[in-house]
């Protein structure tokens, strides 16, 4: 214990170090925090008196106060802060001197009625006597960085970052390492320790096992820079599990795909907020090694394996709202990503994410819906919602259920005239809700037409690529329903369950327009858990748009089951990802389907 607070004070120590301390060398800065949906602003600055320690001052004041007032506070706070103790250690009685403080911009200083939302504004300076503080608003600032405990060789480490204002591709993060362990070790600084890169994301070797790794960020946003934040990995890097069954997948996908093709993925993560709990470790993965279902674990097999499929597009469900914001979006956007998420509900801990190269499509607009919304809000589903009233337990169920079609229209920078609807869901689980997964789909293919109809009024044909974990096999409702563009009324799956008492009977035949197809065909499953395995997963892609280029096949069924099922110690995930090229149709094989 004595050791590890030691090796965290040094890190203290040195985080202090960096700060500026000396004004008449330097400006220093005085950071403002100041959000409009907030109803306070926050300022921070560093201030000491002659060869005194510099103090750090946080102030919170309301946007409407004005410099007098905030003058008046920031003079308390010296006094009570520095000059009191100068005071006491003095050999007179003198009151000590206020130093004079003021606020200017381009040199003119803001009268004491000016509001302080006025006057704290990037450019202007808050002058302590002599010491001058540049304003800077809304600073780039990292509010908490973390390493994982411990990492594995030739794998990568993600650092996990919650931050704010800052632009991660201007950031400069540093990764050294040092020979030790950090619970048990004296923590070097970093000047002492071996520098090994600066990228957001760092790729460990087998070069790194037994050394402990430590990341020094200086978050930036253009010519901006922010305080400084380090941070220190616990254990040093441990050898691997070996051989990942996704690696032979890659041999496949390690050429990126051609400038017309698009290469698709779409992946059921599965969330940390599901992988490690009681239930999952004592019964549903019972067969799984309780470390392999940490987050700590399955984060580096996970962006390892995403990362060597060179997808275009990437629909991921379950995916950790936490996550999202701490790590994913940071990991992709180091390898040139940009990732929209799409959450379940407002406090729901996880949800949808689509990522998409930023070399090869531009964003247009997010168009997503919370299907359970949809029936309580939305006239155009009112026939539905009147249907299914008779049946309360079908009706809570999918008003309760928050489920999510996730839907971005996307351009092709190469080819403008290649614009794309693509569209991520992941339907109701329960092995008894055919009913309700019917209905989301039909409110999805609903709502999708709807998006077409809408840019076609403006002269844009989209095509659409709608992915995602249906929890529905291809003999169900839902499958039949998306491929055959009807869902007769008669169809098994309207069913109400067997073990429902008081369910009613509910039917209606339901259809939609799109020619949909399952580009990576029908593999065997796409989930393997236990004494259960089937496909669920599925990349649905327009007929009249696309041909299917490529499928990456699937891992062999012997690497499946050499840990009994999935997730594993190589498996990150209790499902495998789907994986297919696309290429749209050349104009000479549109005009030859036209004269068909």
């Amino acid at each position: 214990m004595q050791s590890t607070c030691r090796a965290v004070r040094r890190i203290v120590r040195y985080i202090q170090s960096t700060l500026p301390v000396d004004p008449s060398k330097r400006m220093a800065h005085c950071y403002v925090r100041s959000v409009p949906d907030e109803e306070r602003l926050k300022i921070s600055f560093q201030y000491g008196i002659e060869s005194k320690p510099q103090r750090l001052f946080n102030f919170e004041r309301r946007f409407d106060e004005t410099v007098g007032e905030l003058v008046n506070r920031v003079q308390a706070g010296i006094e009570k802060k520095c000059l009191k103790k100068k005071k006491k250690n003095s050999e007179t009685n003198e009151e000590p001197v206020l130093p004079h403080i003021s606020i200017s911009l381009n040199g003119v200083d803001f009268n004491n009625e000016t509001t302080i939302k006025d006057s704290m504004v990037d450019g202007s300076v808050l002058k302590i006597a002599d010491c001058k503080l540049s304003v800077v608003v809304n600073a780039p600032t990292i509010t908490k960085i973390s390493l994982p405990d411990s990492s594995m060789a030739d794998f990568p480490v993600i650092p996990l970052i919650d931050a704010e204002f800052l632009d991660l591709n201007d950031s400069l993060f540093i990764w050294s390492r040092f020979k030790g362990d950090n619970a048990a070790s004296k923590v070097p600084d970093f000047s002492d320790c071996e520098e090994l890169g600066r990228e957001c994301v760092y790729n460990t070797t087998v070069d790194d096992i037994g050394w402990t790794l430590m990341l020094k960020c200086i978050p930036k946003r253009g010519e901006i820079s922010g305080v400084e934040s380090s941070a220190v990995m616990k254990s040093p890097i441990s050898p691997g599990p070996g051989i990942c069954p996704f690696q032979a997948r890659h041999l496949f996908t390690e050429p990126v795909s051609e400038t017309n093709c698009i290469r698709v993925m779409s992946y059921n993560i599965l969330a940390d907020f599901y992988a490690d709990t009681d239930y999952t470790k004592d019964i549903l993965y019972s067969y799984c090694a309780p470390y392999a279902l940490k987050g700590d674990y399955r984060r580096p097999l996970i962006m390892k394996e995403i990362y060597g499929y060179n997808c275009d597009i990437m629909c991921l469900q379950e995916v950790d709202r936490k996550g999202f914001n701490s790590y994913l979006t940071s990991a992709m956007d180091s390898i040139g990503y940009t990732g929209f998420s799409q959450w379940k509900g407002p406090n729901a801990p996880e949800g949808e994410a689509i990522f998409f190269k930023s070399s090869k499509f531009s964003f247009v607009a997010d168009h997503s819906i919370l299907l359970s919304e949809q029936l309580k809000t939305n006239p155009v589903y009112a026939d539905i919602a009147e249907k299914i009233s008779v049946d309360r337990e079908l009706t809570t169920l999918m008003e309760g259920h928050g489920a999510v079609l996730q839907v971005l229209v996307l351009k092709s920078i190469d080819d403008p005239d290649q614009v794309l609807c693509v569209a991520n869901t992941h339907l109701y689980f329960h092995p008894d809700a055919d009913r309700v997964r019917i209905l989301q789909s039909v409110i999805s293919m609903k709502h999708l037409e709807q998006v077409k109809s809408t840019y076609k009024e403006q002269g844009v044909d989209l095509a659409l690529i709608f992915c995602g974990d249906f929890n529905s096999s291809p003999t169900s409702g839902v499958h039949h329903f998306v491929t055959q563009g009807v869902i007769p009324s008669d169809h098994p799956h309207w069913d109400p369950p067997a073990k429902s008492e008081d369910a009613q009977h509910v039917s209606m035949e339901c259809s939609h327009s799109q020619s949909l197809f399952s580009a990576c065909g029908y593999p065997k499953y796409t989930n393997y858990v236990g004494n259960f395995n089937s496909m669920l997963d599925y990349i649905f892609i327009d007929s009249n748009k696309f041909n299917v280029e490529r499928v990456i096949p699937p891992p062999d069924h012997e690497e499946v089951i050499l840990h009994t099922a999935l997730p594993s110690v190589v498996f990150p995930s209790d499902h495998i990802a789907q994986i297919c090229d696309i290429k749209f149709f050349k104009a000479e094989e549109d005009q030859a389907m036209k004269l068909d």
